[in-house]
């Protein structure tokens, strides 16, 4: 697989030298691809997570949505929460054939997160590689650093 790099930059924008607000990238790793994601929270951290994620298989800039999942992740370890969240956009696409194509998190009071993610039939997106099969738990990572929150996990294409 090739080496793969793309970020993202969100609405803040960065300056020079300095890493954008929130944004992601995908990068190969032997077999597997490694997403990583970034932003000022947890829940936008996540958001770009599934964001990453996505852009391994989909180009889905400007496809309408069809219709909107409803996510919800209890309270828990971060890692365990990046996980399920990964692996619930893994099932939408293996389960009902819809790739996500936006997605809109917010935490809970409890400290768990709940939202949306908006999806589209795979029909209508541009598959740009093998949907993963699985989400690994070896070298994940979720942490808040100099507060920004960083994640990464490796991904079995």
């Amino acid at each position: 697989m090739r080496r793969v790099t793309r970020s993202r930059q969100g609405s803040s924008g960065s300056s020079a030298g300095c890493s954008p607000a929130r944004g992601h990238r995908v990068g190969a790793h032997t077999a597997d691809c490694i997403v990583e994601a970034w932003g000022p929270d947890r829940v936008s951290c996540l958001a770009e997570a599934v964001r990453a994620l996505v852009e391994v298989f989909a180009a889905v800039d400007g496809v309408p949505v069809a219709r909107s999942v409803p996510v919800s992740l209890p309270p828990g370890p971060d890692d365990q929460m990046l996980v399920a969240l990964l692996e619930e956009v893994l099932f939408v696409v293996d389960a009902f054939g819809e790739v996500p194509v936006g997605v809109h998190l917010e935490p809970t009071a409890e400290g768990g997160v709940t939202g949306v993610m908006d999806v589209a039939p795979s029909c209508s997106v541009t598959l740009v590689g093998p949907v993963p099969k699985a989400v690994s738990y070896h070298q994940l990572q979720i942490q808040e650093i100099g507060g920004e929150w960083r994640c990464r996990a490796i991904v079995d294409v």
